[in-house]
């Protein structure tokens, strides 16, 4: 499938990334949004799924202005 990193041009770090993948139940393609850490550790995804890579995107945004 894919990956992105999910950038925002006000910080010196990625947001993010995106993975998509296919959901083993419906056969769908879905976009799991992991918080960027280090490349060297191993991370793990936010809770839930994406049916499209714009809300993904768009989730992880709005995350990183809204921590919980």
């Amino acid at each position: 499938m894919g990956e992105w990193i999910v950038e925002d041009p006000k910080t010196h770090r990625p947001l993010g990334f995106v993975h998509s993948r296919v959901n083993r139940d419906s056969g769908t393609t879905e976009y799991v949004v992991y918080p960027w850490h280090d490349e060297s550790i191993v991370v793990r995804a936010f809770d839930g799924a994406h049916p499209t890579l714009f809300e993904a995107t768009a989730w992880l945004r709005w995350h990183d202005d809204n921590p919980i």
